[in-house]
């Protein structure tokens, strides 16, 4: 008996990235380009798989207001995974208005870098988000060089997209 052909896609998988920032403008002002660096490293990350495409967001959250906007852009954008950028100590609330207008599960992410309070940022919004009932997974370090990372992005941002479109 001769093997099943592999399945094809008619379109890769839509994810957004989302960065997210400390809610005090002068303090977002000095962490804006750290935040777009790591940005593009979940970029870069996404792009090794030919079955994601990454959407990004084209502002950082530092308010209510932005991430609420930003969430929405992206649910226009029609993307069906989500995966947040906070490799500082962001306001949590931010990521938690932006996972309620996504409703999708989200993938928290943030580098290891001892100068950064990314993970306290990171473990902030997953607590807020377990609180009020959002899915969300953790990932901490850089998945661009360390492999086990790179897998769980890739594995949550296709798990995610098969979900969406069965809906």
């Amino acid at each position: 008996m001769a093997p099943l052909p592999a399945p094809t896609m008619k379109e890769p998988y839509r994810v957004g990235i989302l960065a997210f920032s400390d809610g005090r403008l002068r303090v977002h002002k000095t962490l804006e380009a750290t935040i777009d660096r790591h940005a593009a490293v979940l970029q870069q990350a996404v792009e090794r798989d030919p079955l994601l495409t990454p959407v990004r967001a084209r502002d950082i959250a530092y308010s209510a207001k932005i991430a609420r906007r930003i969430a929405k852009e992206m649910r226009a954008a029609d993307i069906e995974a989500a995966l947040f950028d906070i490799p500082v100590f962001a306001f949590p609330n931010y990521s938690l208005l932006a996972a309620r207008v996504l409703e999708l599960p989200v993938l928290l992410s943030s580098p290891k870098e001892g100068a950064l309070p990314g993970l306290g940022g990171i473990m902030a919004a997953h607590g807020a988000m377990q609180q009020t009932g959002i899915a969300s997974r953790k990932l901490w370090g850089n998945p661009l060089e360390e492999p086990e990372l790179s897998a769980a992005l890739t594995a949550f941002c296709r798990a995610s997209g098969v979900i969406e479109r069965m809906k």
